[in-house]
């Protein structure tokens, strides 16, 4: 044992035998050192290095977890693009066709239109004339008088990607869908317009009324 190390094993002892408060180990070499040594005298390396690493490692990991995190939190979900076909609308509600139909209400112009929300969000079904064929977007009237013709207009929209026919106007039809509450809309004399809108699910084309 050198005459450093001689001297650093007394002072780390006192004369009671007990540890020397100002003394710590070398993490490396395992010598006794003076507590605020910054630097092992026996083996030259760095004190604290080691635990600083660890710590400033760990601060990185949190930060690309919480950026991981936020992305997937705002990443849109294909499910509400407009363009999703009627079969997902339904599956989104976790319900087949036929529950799905079972869920729609069947309800009036009064009872849609006079809401000021057009009773947005809730599944409703109708039954009318189409008055205006679209790519995707019709109007139809929903209120058949006593001498059979239809009144009463509301607008719809489904991916035409899905129809097994073509929906010509004056056709007559019956939908299931999600009201998406009042829409207006530019009239030809540049009027506006407002009408119940609907997010079509299903429909069933039943052709034209003889």
């Amino acid at each position: 044992m050198d005459e450093l190390q001689t001297q650093t094993q007394y002072e780390y002892y006192r004369g009671d035998n007990k540890p020397n408060k100002k003394m710590k180990q070398c993490k490396y070499c395992r010598q006794m050192i003076d507590k605020k040594a910054k630097v092992c005298p026996f083996c030259r390396k760095k004190q604290g290095s080691g635990c600083l690493s660890v710590v400033v490692a760990g601060i990185v990991i949190a930060i690309i977890l919480s950026v991981i995190v936020v992305n997937m939190a705002e990443s849109p979900s294909s499910s509400s693009s407009s363009s999703s076909s009627s079969t997902a609308q339904s599956e989104e509600k976790g319900m087949t066709e036929s529950e799905y139909k079972a869920a729609c209400k069947t309800v009036t112009y009064e009872d849609i239109a006079r809401p000021k929300d057009c009773l947005k969000g809730e599944l409703v079904s109708f039954t009318g004339e189409i008055i205006q064929a679209t790519s995707g977007t019709y109007r139809m009237n929903i209120t058949k008088s006593d001498f059979g013709l239809y009144s009463d207009t509301i607008m719809f929209t489904i991916n035409e990607s899905k129809l097994n026919e073509n929906i010509l106007e004056d056709d007559i039809v019956t939908i299931w869908g999600e009201s998406e509450g009042p829409y207006t809309y530019e009239a030809v004399l540049g009027n506006e317009i407002t009408v119940p809108k609907i997010k079509v699910a299903y429909i069933e084309n039943h052709g034209k009324e003889n």
